[in-house]
């Protein structure tokens, strides 16, 4: 990934996420800021913690990303501490965090945030992911002034692919196929959903259980696969695939999740289900639908 090309290939989401009371700021300080990591994992970062920097500015602000080559990333302890990184820094101007919540936050579940707001999934997923791609993620915060998350990545010396799209293999095609993504987390829904689309699905897309029923009301035609998170507000992915299969038998069911517990993998081995693990690669999630989708099913 060139850093500066997929923070510039994802301005236009930013716009759409963030209020338009909010300015967004670039400052990228270098044309050949390359790191080995997914395009989509990239994406999934950044996104994730722009959207924290939206809920925590709910009368307006300014959203700064910015990335830099570093050799010692300030207050961190990098895997190699003689090697090059480059620094990517997500800040806003809005509530900041309490100090006593800090080393809080990157836990799986927790949040401040209302149950309708999120689930606490979020930034435990933005700390996988970095720590995954052998980086390093600091916050700084103040209260009332604003936060500050630093990520650091190990640096290349030249791009391994565009660094602006998803790979996806050239020869998928979803051939009109439906997939109905649920998940509560806007903005990987958004990314799911966008790289299914360009993979020539048909895609129906819930923010929760509840609203995936009302969604499937007003759709009597089948659907080939449900693609739902486990975890969410409002009602369980694992009840949902059960409503679903009951009512509209033959249909496919991918669970995600970032934590798979005993409940989880025993429904999913008794009801013959199909799971994956965030974060996904989108490439990878595109061939396990195609394998699902491929697999002979009951009706």
């Amino acid at each position: 990934v060139n850093i500066g090309d997929a923070l510039r290939a994802l301005t236009p989401l930013l716009n759409r996420m963030i209020k338009p009371d909010t300015d967004i700021i670039l400052d990228i300080a270098d044309s050949d800021l390359c790191t080995e990591l997914d395009t989509s994992h990239f994406d999934q970062i950044v996104t994730n913690l722009a959207a924290n920097a939206r809920d925590a500015m709910p009368f307006g602000g300014a959203l700064r990303l910015s990335a830099e080559a570093v050799q010692y990333p300030d207050q961190a302890s990098p895997p190699d501490p003689n090697g090059q990184y480059v620094r990517v820094r997500v800040a806003d101007t809005g509530a900041g965090i309490d100090a006593d919540l800090v080393p809080q936050i990157f836990e799986q579940f927790f949040s401040t945030k209302a149950p309708s707001l999120g689930n606490g999934v979020g930034l435990a997923t933005v700390a996988r992911v970095v720590e995954q791609a052998g980086g390093v993620i600091q916050v700084d915060s103040v209260v009332d002034v604003g936060t500050t998350f630093s990520i650091c990545l190990p640096r290349c010396a030249s791009p391994l692919g565009s660094g602006t799209t998803t790979a996806v293999p050239a020869s998928s095609t979803g051939s009109g196929r439906v997939i109905l993504v649920v998940d509560d987390e806007d903005v990987l829904r958004t990314l799911t959903v966008r790289s299914l689309l360009s993979a020539g699905f048909e895609v129906l897309w819930a923010a929760s259980a509840t609203h995936a029923l009302s969604v499937l009301a007003d759709h009597p035609e089948p659907i080939d696969l449900l693609m739902t998170d486990v975890i969410m507000p409002g009602g369980s992915g694992l009840d949902l695939a059960d409503d679903v299969t009951k009512s509209r038998p033959g249909t496919a069911v991918l669970l995600t999740t970032g934590y798979a517990d005993e409940e989880v993998l025993r429904r999913q081995a008794a009801n013959g289900w199909y799971l994956t693990l965030k974060p996904y690669r989108i490439a990878t999630l595109v061939t396990q639908i195609h394998s699902i989708l491929a697999a002979p099913r009951q009706s």
